[in-house]
């Protein structure tokens, strides 16, 4: 992962908070270009390779589906969940097809 943060939009610094070079700087966009031609080279299957994945999990905490990421994730990450799982937190279950009933209703409310 890049330290040059893809910054967009208002919340863009002024300056890289890395190199403190004007923002956006040559060495992120460089970093981004050879990002890109490696993406390239392994093909469109990137997310599914398991060490892709796990950095994926890594850097947005979003759960991974990919049993084999699982050895290639942060530990912090795992002890996010861990605890996640401890608590009393909400679960929503997924009501499958029926959720298009949801949708379905909902517009209709609304019109």
């Amino acid at each position: 992962m890049s330290a040059h943060q893809p910054w967009q939009g208002e919340d863009a610094p002024e300056e890289c908070i890395v190199c403190e070079k004007p923002w956006p700087c040559a060495d992120a966009l460089d970093e981004a270009r050879a990002e890109l031609g490696r993406i390239r080279e392994q093909g469109n299957v990137l997310i599914l390779d398991a060490e892709n994945g796990a950095q994926l999990t890594n850097w947005n905490y979003y759960g991974s589906p990919n049993e084999a990421s699982q050895p290639f994730l942060d530990q912090e990450v795992v002890d996010f969940y861990a605890a996640t799982l401890e608590a009393n937190t909400e679960v929503i279950e997924d009501t499958g097809d029926y959720e298009i009933n949801f949708t379905d209703y909902f517009a209709a409310a609304k019109s």
